[in-house]
């Protein structure tokens, strides 16, 4: 979740796919990011302070920032 507990950010099983949610509007999907087409596991979702951009971490020893 972000600071003030509005956005949630979720990886698929496969850990291929990033997810957005609006928890002020029911959990309404907002956003859906392609991290890669192969399986990771990730290692942590977070929001940055101002909640414009996530990062990603896997086991693939990458980053990613959306």
């Amino acid at each position: 979740m972000n600071d003030d507990g509005t956005l949630l950010v979720t990886a698929s099983e496969k850990g291929t796919l990033i997810r957005i949610f609006d928890l002020k509007n029911e959990g309404k999907a907002l956003r859906e990011y392609r991290r890669g087409s192969d399986r990771a596991e990730i290692f942590n979702l977070v929001f940055t302070k101002d909640s414009n951009y996530v990062g990603c971490s896997s086991d693939k020893g990458t980053v990613h920032i959306f």
